[in-house]
């Protein structure tokens, strides 16, 4: 899915929940802070006229934090701009660690009551730098990385490649920070629509990274922003003549934007406050015309004439909302019991804590307690893991459910009350509800393939053809035993290895368990008693034992010597026959006339 827009109606609807139902527990307080992005049109150290319009604008926005672009003398231009214009207008504020690049650089300027700054990263590109500047919200800890670009200029297929190779630069840092990171992008974009590859690699939503953007702004004709309908958003040009550089016109494009992660629209830590996104002295009402053509219904004459004179941009800024400092909660739960105990599975349940919490983490360990502490500004996610432990649950109810559990292990709890959430929860960690539970142990069990075999008529002192029959068996503490009866043999190979009673076959579990084992098994009579029935017995020690029904037919063996037979007496109606010698038990006289007994 490419997540293009905000769906401004839900936050609007989110705001108006918080603004007029101040007691609910939608939105704990918060800091509400303003950042403002301007491109300062190639500021020098030896600037001097145009300080004055800077703090007029600057001044009258009070930004907590300001970003810029083209700062075009290094270091130096940092510091003049800082001690003529921020200093004078923000005395609290601080500058942000610069880094030169190979062009015109970006700068930040920070109320340090507020933010914490932690460091300037370049991203290198074909032009000019990628800034990423990283602070901290002092009070919720929140992270914020804000990404200053000043992207190559000018229409024509040749440059929006550059500005779309420039985003990919940009897209290989977002795209490899975790899900939940607070970040933004501002600064010259220089697009002319929205179907620009470089706005498209902005915003496209890839499967398996949170590194796109989402822009705040609902364009009335999106595909072409420069015509009069999209008036209200153009940030360039706000002069219609030639003076001091930059670029002439009148007010006709939307170079300057900014457009946040996914975080920043979700409510819970650092959240964009929806409709506040301003591009800073355009009312609408000046397309193709400079913006101190008066009137103008945004802003008063003195400052709609500082912006003209200041830059060919206009500043745009937006306000943030982040939770305030959230304190913990002075009880823990108390009254831990397990119910619907299994062998996989029981559900566990508490008393809340009083006074009350917004919420409760459960961590669970096998074997022994948990050791692991929540850290402050963090939420946990159920199924994760925490130090030693896993999170059994996290939320604001008392009843928590445990599956997938090993059987006859005993597991150990411990529960911390938290208020706040997201990054602003905050846990008390001393002296935790603690309990234990073990699942129930499952039975031994012997799992048999087949009841029963039924073997050919086989002579003594031979055997049958082989059959075969399954053994697996779960839970075992034991060896599983498979013992043949007296004419019968069993073996785990179908050509050898058979044993006879009282031998057996002997399997042994791994882990409890024996996985599916073939058994071949024959009839061996070692008499010949006729029909002969018995049973393979199974077991293993704790298990219900199985048997393998056998039955077969026992015959004699065949005769190796035959007797000799010699003619007596003959007469007319009768002949006397004797035999002697042979090992048969008996024999069988066949006569034939007028030929020889052929069988």
């Amino acid at each position: 899915m490419v997540r293009k827009n905000i769906n401004l109606k839900f936050f609007v609807l989110c705001y108006l929940i918080v603004l007029f139902f101040p007691g609910s527990n939608f939105l704990y307080a918060q800091d509400t802070v303003k950042i403002m992005s301007w491109n300062l049109l190639n500021y020098t150290v030896s600037e001097t006229e145009r300080n004055n319009y800077y703090k007029t604008v600057i001044g009258s926005v009070a930004p907590d934090i300001f970003v810029c672009q083209e700062v075009a003398d290094g270091q130096a231009a940092v510091d003049s701009f800082y001690k003529n214009v921020i200093q004078q207008i923000l005395p609290t504020h601080a500058k942000g660690l610069f880094v030169n690049g190979t062009d015109t650089d970006n700068a930040i300027f920070f109320n340090p009551a507020l933010f914490t700054f932690v460091s300037n990263t370049p991203i290198r590109t074909a032009l000019r730098d990628i800034t990423e500047f990283k602070l901290v919200k002092t009070s919720s800890g929140d992270t914020l990385r804000i990404y200053s670009v000043h992207l190559k200029a000018s229409s024509g297929a040749d440059n929006e490649l550059l500005r779309a190779k420039e985003v990919d630069s940009l897209r290989k840092v977002t795209n490899l920070l975790t899900a939940g990171s607070n970040f933004f992008v501002c600064g010259d974009f220089n697009l002319y629509n929205s179907n620009e590859a470089a706005y498209q690699k902005l915003i496209l939503d890839n499967p398996g990274d949170e590194g796109d953007f989402i822009d705040p702004i609902i364009m009335p004709i999106s595909s072409n922003w420069n015509n009069a309908s999209n008036a209200a958003y153009h940030t360039q040009s706000p002069r219609v003549r030639q003076f001091g550089g930059g670029s002439t016109g009148g007010m006709d494009d939307r170079f300057d934007l900014m457009l946040f992660s996914n975080a920043i629209v979700q409510t819970g830590g650092m959240y964009y406050v929806p409709n506040s996104f301003v591009a800073y002295g355009n009312d609408g009402n000046h397309y193709n015309d400079s913006i101190n053509s008066l009137p103008n219904s945004a802003v008063s004459a003195e400052i709609a004439n500082a912006i003209h004179y200041a830059a060919d941009h206009l500043p745009i800024y937006a306000k943030f909302t982040f939770p305030a400092s959230v304190t913990a909660p002075t009880a823990q739960a108390t009254n831990l019991q397990f119910s619907s105990i299994t062998t996989t599975s029981f559900t566990g349940n508490f008393t809340a804590a009083s006074p009350a919490a917004d919420g409760y983490l459960v961590l669970r360990k096998a074997g022994s307690a948990p050791a692991s502490l929540p850290a402050n500004g963090n939420a946990y996610t159920v199924g994760s893991a925490l130090g030693d432990a896993v999170v059994a649950y996290s939320g604001s109810g008392t009843t928590f459910a445990n599956t997938g559990l090993s059987s006859g292990v005993t597991y150990y709890f411990k529960i911390f009350s938290f208020n706040g959430s997201g990054s602003s929860s905050t846990y008390l960690t001393t002296n935790p509800l603690s309990g234990a539970q073990a699942t129930n142990s499952a039975s031994p069990a012997l799992t048999i393939s087949t009841g029963s075999l039924t073997f050919s008529n086989t002579e003594v002192s031979t055997s049958s053809a082989v059959q075969s029959f399954t053994v697996s068996g779960s839970n075992l503490s034991a060896n599983i035993i498979i013992a043949p009866p007296v004419d019968f043999q069993v073996s785990t190979n179908s050509g050898s290895g058979f044993v006879s009673n009282p031998s057996t076959i002997v399997l042994t579990p791994i882990s409890g368990a024996v996985a599916s084992t073939t058994i071949y098994a024959r009839f061996s009579p070692l008499t010949a008693s006729g029909s002969r029935s018995d049973s393979i017995l199974i077991s293993s020690t704790g298990a219900t034992s199985g048997n393998v029904q056998v039955s077969g037919v026992s015959i004699s063996s065949s005769p190796s010597v035959q007797s000799s037979i010699s003619i007596g007496n003959e007469t007319a109606g009768s002949v006397t026959a004797n035999y002697s010698g042979g090992n048969g038990t008996k024999r069988i006289l066949i006569i034939r006339q007028g030929s020889a007994v052929d069988l």
